[in-house]
């Protein structure tokens, strides 16, 4: 009996370490399972997936961000636009004006119909 005992704490002792990561990502994937059975119970299995119909991805979002107004990092919210691609977005607005429409980001370095089509419902111009 004391022999087993032994053998039990060897096990345990000599790579405790592993142990830890195999415990964190059992909760991380025990939280996502979790998280996801929750979402579907209340009806929003859809949240956050990306639909091919505009009109479908557009009611997912839950805000809007203006092209004229926000900030680079309020900008680097939208799909497909990281830290240095909305920093282009605010410098371009400073030196050449106001966006009329978002198709305007396609005067920018980086953003094409394939980058707008893809955050074209969470994107608006106002003045």
């Amino acid at each position: 009996m004391n022999d087993s005992k032994a053998e039990q704490e060897l096990v345990f002792s000599k790579r405790p370490v592993q142990w830890v990561i195999v415990l964190m990502i059992s909760c991380v994937i025990l939280g996502r399972m979790l998280s996801r059975e929750a979402l579907l119970r209340a009806g929003m299995e859809s949240f956050g997936e990306v639909e091919s119909d505009p009109s479908t991805r557009e009611s997912a979002w839950l805000t809007q961000v203006n092209l004229n107004s926000a900030s680079a990092r309020e900008l680097a919210l939208l799909s497909g636009v990281g830290p240095v691609l909305a920093s282009r977005i605010v410098a371009d607005r400073v030196s050449k004006g106001a966006f009329e429409s978002v198709d305007d980001l396609q005067r920018i370095r980086g953003i094409g119909p394939g980058k707008i089509a893809e955050f074209r419902g969470m994107a608006i111009v106002t003045e």
